[in-house]
């Protein structure tokens, strides 16, 4: 069952609020250049050089410990680190910062956004502070989400701590969301203008601000409130009655097809669920079992962020490569144990598997009596190694067979090895699964292939060709 990514949601509603704003695609440009300054180490070492100078000692250490990480306009849960690291040096960097000494800067745009930041009393004061107060907000939903409640205490210290059960919150994350939401407007609403020290209208937009969030929070995570994701609150009152309405508004063929197997009737799920008391009690052992395993599912979504990069490294090369094959063949923990558990488990030889790769790349169905074939010009390593087999070919045609049977046998061994092989078995063969007697057959074979290929190609260069008449141009 796919759940929705809970850090990707709350991202897009960070962005979504902040962005209905009309001062902030201003106010994080200006953000942009005062992290870039201060992430640039030749313009740190001026800035503290300058300030120890001027008897500030202890500021000049701040600035140069000031550090704020790279901005990435589509991981929004970023803005807060920036912000952050910002934020105490300053109010005294707008007191002090020396514009004289980067007059003859090449990026005078930046300074211009930085002259124009530190001139404003809005973008330093009610503006910065909103911003930092919001982006805590839902950063700290996203911290939520990749905890656990068993560890709730020492994850809020700051502890690192290593529990299975982090990320898996999916039956408390709707409720923890109605408490924050409640918290949030009640917030929004006792604020004043003396809170945030701006105008009425001002007040309006944060406090409409807030309002969005709440409303985005309502339609991004709907479906924890639907099914299947309501099952797994079935030991609270008043769920079950809503889990039967669902159900009855739509055919059963509709559903989920975890839905339909809780909820079919003579389902043996669905006859425990009958049995429950109204106010989610008298839970039977088998269903227990059942709401345990689904409130398993993993809400945090940054697991997979790894993953998803190597995916689209992989992706980009070799377009024809299908969903199977690239997730099969990631150098990821779970793949390798797989290869380590199921190879003894089907009571297969994953020597014949190595030398006999062709089993590796057999076509499906009625093309399986087709020979793979393989679109190599994505790959720039591979289009490399086609080069060589370029060259070889035009020495075919001459006299140097020896130069062109040895470009030929490396190219094929270097073009299968990088095609081939995947990323599981290089990792078992490097632990001596498969013996070096077997890699030495295989080499073998593709440098006899290599010398057929050759004698092949010289006998079709030596065929006899039909001399070209020339044409006669038309008079």
């Amino acid at each position: 069952m796919a759940v929705p990514g809970w850090k990707h949601q709350l991202d897009l509603t960070l962005r979504d609020c902040l962005s209905s704003l009309a001062w902030f695609p201003d106010w994080l440009q200006k953000l942009k250049a005062v992290s870039s300054f201060l992430r640039t180490e030749t313009y740190v070492q001026q800035v503290s050089h300058w300030l120890k100078g001027q008897g500030v000692g202890g500021l000049a250490e701040m600035v140069k410990k000031c550090s704020p990480p790279n901005f990435a306009e589509w991981r929004w849960g970023t803005l807060l680190k920036v912000a952050a690291a910002i934020k105490p040096v300053l109010l005294s960097l707008i007191v002090v910062f020396p514009f004289a000494l980067f007059r003859k800067s090449r990026n005078q745009a930046q300074l211009d956004l930085i002259a124009e930041a530190f001139s404003s009393a809005s973008w330093s004061g009610w503006q910065f502070d909103f911003v930092l107060w919001l982006s805590g907000f839902i950063t700290d939903l996203m911290q939520w989400g990749c905890g656990c409640s068993c560890h709730h205490l020492q994850l809020q210290s700051g502890e690192v701590v290593d529990c299975p059960r982090k990320g898996r919150r999916l039956h408390e994350a709707g409720r923890h969301l109605e408490q924050e939401q409640e918290k949030a407007l009640a917030l929004a609403n006792s604020w004043a203008t003396e809170t945030w020290s701006c105008s009425f209208a001002e007040l309006s937009d944060l406090q409409g601000c807030v309002r969005l969030m709440v409303a985005l929070f309502t339609k991004k995570m709907r479906y924890l409130y639907r099914l299947p994701y309501l099952l797994a609150r079935l030991r609270e009152p008043g769920i079950r009655q809503q889990v039967y309405d669902q159900w009855n508004s739509v055919r059963p063929e509709e559903h989920h097809r975890v839905t339909q197997k809780w909820l079919i009737d003579g389902m043996p799920l669905r006859r425990h669920i009958d049995m429950m008391n109204p106010d989610g009690t008298n839970v039977h052992p088998e269903l227990e079992a059942a709401i345990i395993a689904l409130a398993a599912a993993p809400l945090d979504d940054s697991v997979s962020e790894g993953p998803h990069a190597r995916w689209n490294k992989f992706q980009n090369h070799a377009k024809a490569a299908t969903f199977a094959w690239n997730a099969s063949t990631m150098r990821m923990a779970q793949n390798l144990d797989d290869a380590r558990n199921m190879i003894p488990t089907i009571d297969a030889d994953l020597a014949s598997l190595w030398c006999n790769w062709k089993t590796l790349l057999r076509l499906p169905g009625a093309n399986a009596h087709k020979a793979p074939r393989m679109n190599l010009k994505h790959v720039p390593s591979i289009r490399t190694r086609c080069h060589f087999l370029r060259y070889a070919s035009r020495l075919t045609q001459g006299t140097h067979m020896v130069a062109a049977t040895i470009t030929i046998q490396v190219s094929l061994l270097t073009t299968i090895r990088l095609v081939i092989q995947p990323m599981m078995l290089h990792e078992m063969v490097m632990e001596k699964v498969v013996t070096s007697s077997h890699l030495m057959k295989g080499e073998t074979i593709i440098r006899v292939v290599g010398l057929v290929v050759v004698v092949v190609a010289m006998a079709l260069a030596n065929l006899p060709r039909k001399k070209r008449v020339p044409e006669i141009p038309w008079r």
